[in-house]
């Protein structure tokens, strides 16, 4: 075949011989098909109730739960999500709310007031008053919120080692920069401002079993925070306030460990070491039609699609799962 050409039957939108239709039957369809089984993931492993027990910001019953929050901002940051803001876009495919049993999504203002949550103000002020004016690094104490949200990202890693035991346990450092012009960042190492977290990583399980978020120079590495930093939104942070960034961070990192969880408990042998973007190009993105019949929602995918990625089998994997651990 030669060079492409524009088509002789051009439309009158653009060069292919297509028109796109705008309507309002949104609820029919989704592109995202595969993105559900991230949130079953979750399900499966009993992340909600782990939430509900270690993060409590809420202070009356009203709007989105603590754990719903979580669930939601996770779902976000699979599908390739790199800001608040892109929650309007995900809550616009009324497909997949329909998919993961939800009427709406929080708004993006919603869910910076839940990050902002976690900032405690207070200590920080403490910590910046104790701090030697020369000091290059600050290590920040975390509210009890953030120590809450650790408290999930460790569950998540326990329950992965109840399903998949290993008697290995090798443990790597890893650190990255993170750039930021607002002034409340420090100065790092190669000469501009920003914050610098670090965690410890189990090389065996593919997981996160500790993180800091901090101030300062610390040295960056090239393992796994680069992945969260450039395919699961850990590298744009929400906004100025410390424990609010922290947050967002810490989440980025209950994903990466969540998608490690999902391919080891629901996908087959090719996707076991996949990167972000690849799970979102093959099992995610996958456009399905609603319909509803004998009272049932059913989500027809084209077979070839839906065999290349096993989700049949991987959904009955997570339901087992979730039913050994109640």
């Amino acid at each position: 075949m030669g060079l492409r050409q524009p088509s002789a039957r051009q439309s009158p939108q653009g060069l292919l011989p297509f028109d796109f239709d705008a309507n309002d039957a949104t609820d029919e369809v989704t592109g995202r098909a595969g993105l559900p089984l991230l949130l079953e993931t979750m399900l499966a492993l009993r992340v909600g109730q782990a939430v509900k027990q270690h993060v409590k910001l809420r202070k009356r019953n009203a709007g989105f739960s603590e754990a719903e929050m979580v669930e939601d901002l996770v779902l976000l940051l699979g599908a390739g999500g790199e800001c608040l803001d892109d929650l309007a876009i995900l809550a616009a495919d009324q497909g997949l709310l329909r998919l993961c049993d939800r009427d709406k999504l929080p708004s993006p203002d919603a869910a910076r007031s839940f990050l902002l949550g976690f900032h405690d103000e207070i200590l920080l002020s403490t910590a910046r008053n104790e701090n030697p004016a020369d000091e290059a690094s600050v290590i920040y104490p975390e509210s009890a919120a953030l120590v809450g949200l650790a408290r999930v990202k460790e569950h998540i890693v326990a329950e992965l080692s109840r399903h998949r035991p290993q008697a290995v346990a090798t443990l790597e450092m890893d650190a990255t920069i993170i750039e930021s012009h607002k002034k409340e960042a420090l100065p790092h190492y190669k000469g501009g401002r920003g914050y610098q977290p670090s965690l410890v990583y189990w090389v065996e399980q593919d997981m996160v079993v500790a993180d800091q978020f901090r101030d300062g120079n610390v040295p960056a590495g090239k393992g796994p925070l680069e992945v969260v930093k450039n395919e699961l939104g850990g590298g744009v942070l929400p906004c100025v306030a410390f424990g609010a960034n922290a947050a967002w961070f810490r989440l980025c990192l209950v994903t990466y460990n969540l998608l490690s969880a999902m391919m080891v408990l629901a996908l087959p042998p090719p996707f076991e070491d996949a990167r972000p973007k690849r799970l979102r190009f093959a099992v995610f993105n996958l456009p399905a039609r609603l319909v509803s019949h004998a009272r049932r929602l059913l989500a027809r995918v084209t077979r070839s699609l839906l065999e290349r990625t096993d989700l049949l089998v991987g959904r009955t994997r997570l339901r087992g799962a979730w039913a050994h651990a109640v």
